[in-house]
């Protein structure tokens, strides 16, 4: 967690002493971080750096993958709980995984750019930070249902396209703002809200799953304020 922490802030160059051999443990954290390597480990001491031939310039594009890879992941998941349900836990541990190490990128590539204007900066970190944190709530969707076998049927079903057409919806507000397409994103969040209450449902493991669906698209429609804030600078 440290490292990912120090990644993420932008350093380039980490020393770690250690009285144990942490070798193997190092070689772990460091397959889900794009550039890090230990490039030496002498008498206890770790030198981290990141060797990797990135100048992180390209902001616009890198932020572009990540908000797709998340998509894909919402779009693999539908797929997977409406469909065959073949996906196992460990296979999806391995894919959040994944996700998270272009998020921890994307935020790596923020810290590393300069800004003129800091709130700029903080504006698109905190935009990152709700990426991740929409990919982990698919991850908390997907697994829910891998877990407890939840009942659905096609009405849910249409509560998960919905909820994803908003992410989608978000990720073109990204690039380019504008007050109709704000509107439609929230009048469509506003339909699946309501729409879940409408949906019949005893267990809690069904109720935990929808509700799962409504806050994906909640928080696709809250990137809103950010993006409309990024622009104004």
């Amino acid at each position: 967690v440290h490292i990912n922490a120090i990644y993420a802030k932008g350093i380039d160059t980490i020393e770690i002493n250690s009285k144990e051999d942490i070798s193997n443990q190092l070689t772990k954290a460091l397959n889900f971080l794009i550039g890090y390597a230990v490039i030496s480990q002498k008498d206890n001491k770790y030198i981290i750096k990141d060797i990797s031939p990135s100048n992180y310039s390209d902001l616009d594009e890198i932020f572009k993958r990540v908000f797709q890879m998340i998509i894909l992941f919402y779009e693999s998941a539908i797929k997977d709980i409406f469909g065959d349900e073949e996906e196992t836990l460990d296979n999806l541990s391995s894919r959040d995984r994944e996700v998270n190490k272009f998020c921890l990128y994307l935020q790596r590539a923020i810290n590393k750019s300069s800004y003129e204007n800091d709130v700029l900066g903080r504006t698109i970190f905190t935009y990152s930070f709700n990426l991740e944190k929409i990919s982990d709530e698919i991850e908390r969707l997907w697994r829910n249902n891998i877990k407890y076998k939840v009942k659905k049927n096609s009405e849910i079903k249409k509560l998960a396209l919905s909820s994803k057409e908003g992410l989608e919806m978000a990720f073109d507000l990204y690039f380019s703002i504008g007050n109709r397409k704000i509107e439609e994103l929230y009048a469509l969040r506003d339909r699946v809200r309501e729409n879940s209450m409408k949906i019949k449902v005893s267990d809690p493991d069904t109720q935990r799953f929808v509700r799962h669906i409504v806050k994906i698209i909640e928080d696709a429609a809250d990137l809103n304020h950010l993006a409309l804030m990024k622009q104004l600078n």
